[in-house]
């Protein structure tokens, strides 16, 4: 998971960063499990990442989340410690969806 989170910040951040910057919204894959397991690829899932704050080391992603429809407070955060979601939902790490 360590592994996960520092490509999360080192690599897909800079892309979705572009993508907000450039006034697009960002499709977002959230990985929610770990494991060679292909049959657990289905809990992974999708937001669309319209902002971002940036406070100190860690980042906030504002999302729409289609699991919590009509809500626009739904966002994943990314820290030194990790990767989570603010609705409690597990998750391990993210990637920008070209």
């Amino acid at each position: 998971p360590e592994r996960a989170a520092r490509r999360s910040r080192e690599t897909e951040w800079p892309r979705i960063h572009a993508d907000i910057d450039a006034g697009r919204l960002a499709m977002v894959g959230l990985v929610r499990h770990t494991g060679l397991n292909p049959l657990r690829l289905s809990q992974s899932h999708q937001v669309l990442a319209f902002a971002y704050e940036i406070e100190g080391d860690a980042l906030t992603l504002r999302t729409y989340d289609p699991n919590w429809p009509g809500r626009d407070d739904i966002a994943v955060m990314v820290e030194a410690a990790g990767v989570r979601q603010s609705s409690g939902e597990p998750l391990t790490s993210l990637f920008r969806i070209a």
